[in-house]
């Protein structure tokens, strides 16, 4: 394994921390079992010259993929902390709103104002999540994760994990 790889490993876990959680005061964020798919795309137009400098240098070194995608084993009981969930972030950071509740799951919208390494900025974020019912229990079965030029995607693919070892 490439330390490019170990990179992309590491980074993947650590956003996979960052975007899934504990339940919260309004709605589930704990994943459903199984074998679940990651994706992450980044758009370059809302980079600063500085931002499109470093990443076309790396390229350079490291030819670029549009959209890198990993798999990950969840298994049950397993949890994680989300920067999106209210519970985790001082009050009036994040706010949750039901797009949609019917039959066929929930779809919940959390838009936050995310602290930074430097106090005097934060950052703007978004998550979108999809609960359905699983033997009685909520979970998510995909959400997508948005901020500044970063896009993430995850998606529940199947119970069965197959070759990939739970987390």
């Amino acid at each position: 394994m490439t330390s490019v790889d170990t990179m992309r490993k590491s980074l993947g876990g650590i956003l996979l921390a960052a975007a899934f959680a504990v339940p919260s005061l309004g709605a589930s964020w704990t994943l459903r079992p199984g074998l679940w798919e990651q994706t992450h795309e980044i758009d370059r137009s809302n980079l600063t010259a500085e931002q499109q400098t470093v990443l076309n240098d790396l390229d350079k070194k490291i030819p670029p993929h549009k959209v890198q995608a990993l798999q990950f084993c969840q298994k049950p009981g397993a949890e994680t902390k989300s920067m999106f969930d209210p519970a985790n972030q001082p009050p009036g950071t994040c706010q949750e709103k039901i797009l949609s509740d019917g039959p066929g799951g929930r779809e919940i919208e959390d838009r936050c104002i995310l602290p930074t390494e430097n106090p005097q900025f934060t950052r703007p974020a978004r998550a979108y999540r999809h609960i359905i019912q699983v033997d009685g229990a909520e979970v998510v079965d995909r959400a997508e994760v948005m901020s500044d030029s970063l896009t993430i995607k995850f998606r529940w693919l199947n119970p069965d994990c197959g070759n990939v070892k739970a987390k």
